[in-house]
């Protein structure tokens, strides 16, 4: 366990969310490129985002790998924005309750990448469609509560509490409208302006935040200096 937090003592949250970041623009940009090169009548407007993992089509290979690693950038960022907002002293019950809520989110899209292999398997097609749910859901809860908690707290500028609510209002419209290919696009480019904006929140904010952190405890406590 020493050892563990001796990592990621060495370690900014800010730089896995930076990365995350880069991996997923590139990887999404590259994987959609790919896509429209054999089928030029993907758009999307008549898409969604999981059609690049297909495994009939060579953009599932950039698909699925880059977006296996941005989720797995993420887990580390998220620990750190989380304690961040602790630091600055909100009622950690919120924060702890939306870094579950995020880690969750994250799973939720890199375990389902395998089932989006075969379209033709009712198995897959399942439980793409209960881990799609299970991404959207715990997205929309975790966005609105980094917006509440950042709202709330006048040590952090309405702007990122602007973002989080707007990122929250995309995921919770396509659980609605799951049948507009659109939506999802723009959930993905305002949960992109999200990474990105936060990054770089933490960053400004406290470089040095890994430094003396207890990862293992319920209440993630931090040691004074």
């Amino acid at each position: 366990m020493h050892k563990v937090n001796k990592i990621f003592n060495k370690t900014i949250g800010s730089v896995f969310g930076i990365m995350a970041w880069i991996v997923g623009l590139l990887s999404y940009t590259i994987a959609i490129f790919l896509r429209i090169e054999v089928d030029p009548t993907f758009s999307l407007s008549s898409n969604y985002l999981c059609d690049l993992g297909i495994e009939t089509y060579d953009s599932h290979f950039i698909f699925s790998i880059g977006c296996i690693i941005k989720q797995c950038f993420l887990i580390p960022f998220y620990l750190s924005l989380g304690i961040l907002l602790q630091k600055i002293k909100y009622e950690s019950y919120l924060i702890k309750i939306a870094l579950a809520a995020s880690i969750i989110y994250t799973l939720s899209l890199m375990i389902v990448i395998p089932f989006l292999l075969d379209t033709n398997n009712q198995f897959f097609c399942s439980m793409h469609g209960i881990l799609g749910f299970m991404y959207f859901s715990f997205g929309t809860l975790a966005f609105t509560l980094y917006g509440i908690i950042e709202l709330s707290n006048p040590k952090i500028s309405n702007v990122y509490a602007m973002i989080s609510f707007i990122t929250a209002f995309f995921q919770g419209l396509f659980l609605f409208f799951s049948t507009v290919y659109i939506i999802e696009w723009f959930s993905i480019a305002s949960d992109f302006s999200w990474l990105l904006t936060h990054a770089i929140f933490l960053l400004k904010n406290d470089s040095s935040i890994m430094e003396n952190i207890v990862f293992f405890e319920l209440d993630f406590s931090i040691k004074k200096q």
